[in-house]
């Protein structure tokens, strides 16, 4: 019987369904700590864990929000941290500007 492997970002599959839930299961962790934050609402952020990097993307309410899920993260990891997460506007003030 010929046995022939899928390879998927170099990897066959065996390798990818081990990397991947591992990557889920660091993405679970980062979450779970983000959770544990008494000011942080996580209904609007995404993890991406990668390569030792975990990057966020996503909104939140304030600059004081982003700085607190970046410094939640920071405790708890020693992964590089890309903190793309943007700063939502209250629809208030874009009518107010135009």
């Amino acid at each position: 019987m010929n046995k022939t492997n899928k390879h998927l970002f170099g990897r066959s599959d065996i390798e990818q369904k081990n990397h991947y839930s591992q990557t889920t299961l660091s993405e679970e962790k980062v979450l779970s700590i983000l959770k544990s934050g008494p000011e942080v609402d996580i209904s609007d952020i995404r993890v991406y864990v990668h390569d030792d990097e975990i990057h966020l993307e996503g909104q939140v309410e304030s600059l004081q929000e982003k700085t607190m899920v970046e410094g939640l993260i920071k405790n708890y990891f020693t992964e590089k941290l890309f903190n793309h997460l943007g700063i939502r506007r209250d629809q208030s003030e874009l009518n107010a500007r135009h």
